[in-house]
């Protein structure tokens, strides 16, 4: 791509924002260049605002927020691009991750600084008895407090650290930290927990590492886990969990620590995607679940007998390369579920 001076600048891994007319997207450059979605022309190129942009972008209310990988967060006017308010947060990166803007909060998510990963953090492998020492759910998400500020509580919780702090609640005015949200290390395999997504009832969801689920998978039924991982509301005036209770599980499968979903909302359902683990949906109303789409039924040890399979086994197509994203979410429009695979996009629709 080329900017108004015409000077190439390179976009990595992350799709454009579309708003008000306008494309944006930040490039290697550490620069946000907004182009005019009919012309393709340049509107404006911010000031250079950190080392490089690896995240995506959000834009809402007419400002535009974003991430460089010096770990600030900025918001830039829409208009032009000039720098309204800045914040750090804690991470090591905003890689494949992007902010997401709700209720005068931008949702920032980073790649905590320790491990891309969570397998058995704050247990065994830690030599931590985070979850242990939490008997309910209130003691849990203080527990959580404390060791996300550093509290080892005498040595039983030896990593605790800011460090692994990885989601936080921006105000969108001013970008000063609204509350600390009690999120530990939720998925992993270089890949870190993905953003939350809002619901059709203005709920702000996401992944929990809990001693205490109520939606996904039972305590000891989570591979990388003597616990679980589940999805929850959050509390936007507090950065508490609020959890979804159907009264059961909805015991989706598979359900990992390190092959977590990217979520999309379609009515009162919840739509999870993965290229390696395939497609699911949740009812959120109901707390069911159903497999939907797999590449291939037959692999890890698996038997993916979902709706759509499109082989047995083997790869489905030859790839050119290998996937570096490997967490897109669904897109539901007019019946039809549109699924990012691989070698191409995928529609699938409900025949009775």
């Amino acid at each position: 791509m080329r900017s108004n001076h015409g000077k190439p600048f390179q976009v990595l891994e992350r799709p454009p924002c579309a708003v008000d007319g306008r494309i944006l997207v930040g490039a290697q450059d550490g620069r946000v260049h907004a182009l005019d979605a009919a012309t393709g022309q340049a509107a404006w190129v911010s000031a250079k605002l950190g080392p490089s942009i690896h995240g995506g972008l959000a834009a809402a209310d007419g400002r535009v927020f974003v991430g460089t990988e010096d770990m600030t967060v900025h918001a830039l006017a829409l208009a032009d691009g000039a720098t309204l308010a800045t914040r750090r947060v804690r991470g090591q990166s905003f890689r494949m991750l992007w902010p997401v803007v709700y209720g005068g909060h931008v949702w920032v998510s980073s790649v905590t600084t320790p491990i891309i990963g969570s397998e058995y953090v704050g247990e065994s492998n830690q030599g931590s008895s985070l979850f242990a020492d939490s008997p309910t759910l209130a003691e849990e998400q203080a527990n959580i407090l404390r060791w996300l500020a550093g509290d080892t509580n005498g040595g039983r919780w030896p990593e605790a650290s800011t460090d692994w702090r990885r989601l936080f609640a921006l105000n969108s005015t001013d970008l000063t930290e609204s509350f600390v949200i009690p999120a530990a290390p939720a998925d992993g395999v270089g890949i870190p927990a993905q953003p939350p997504v809002v619901d059709n009832s203005g709920r702000v969801l996401g992944y929990f590492k809990t001693r205490h689920p109520t939606l996904t998978a039972a305590v000891g039924a989570v591979f990388g886990t003597a616990y679980s991982v589940d999805i929850s509301a959050i509390d936007q005036t507090s950065g508490l969990r609020v959890p979804i209770d159907n009264g059961h599980l909805a015991n989706p499968w598979p359900w990992e620590t390190d092959n977590l979903y990217a979520m999309s909302v379609a009515g009162t359902q919840l739509w999870l995607r993965q290229n390696f683990r395939g497609t699911q949906v949740i009812d959120l109303a109901t707390s069911t679940a159903r497999g939907v789409s797999a590449e291939i039924r037959n692999r890890d040890g698996g038997t993916f007998n979902f709706d759509v399979v499109y082989r047995d086994s083997g790869s489905p197509v030859a790839r050119p390369q290998p996937s570096t994203m490997g967490r897109s979410a669904p897109a539901i429009v007019g019946g039809r579920v549109f699924i990012a695979e691989d070698w191409g996009v995928t529609a699938i629709e409900h025949r009775p």
